[in-house]
């Protein structure tokens, strides 16, 4: 995607408790070794109520090389859940991806 400070990567985390009870602290970290400008980089998402959905996204500013290089490439990353207490599933989300230009934002 484009926004006015350049280009930049949208990732977009949409999650459902399905838990006994509330979580809290939640967060995920994006592991995608193969792409060092979006390896590591943190979805804050916070209280997440028993039954509630949401659903977060983080925007990574990229070089232009970067975004130029990425554009068009299939991406695999995951996405690895914790929370406050210690309960969120240890299985990571997975994902593979073709980057595309998405218009201004």
């Amino acid at each position: 995607m484009t926004t006015s400070d350049g280009d930049a990567l949208r990732v977009v985390l949409a999650l459902r408790n399905d838990g006994p009870g509330d979580a809290s602290g939640v967060r995920g970290q994006i592991t995608a070794p193969a792409t060092p400008a979006i390896d590591g980089r943190m979805i804050y998402v916070g209280k997440l109520a028993r039954g509630a959905s949401v659903a977060r996204e983080v925007i990574v500013p990229l070089a232009a090389t970067t975004a130029n290089t990425l554009r068009g490439q299939a991406i695999d990353l995951s996405v690895e859940l914790r929370d406050a207490h210690g309960t969120a599933p240890a299985t990571p989300i997975k994902l593979r991806a073709i980057l595309r230009a998405d218009p201004l934002r």
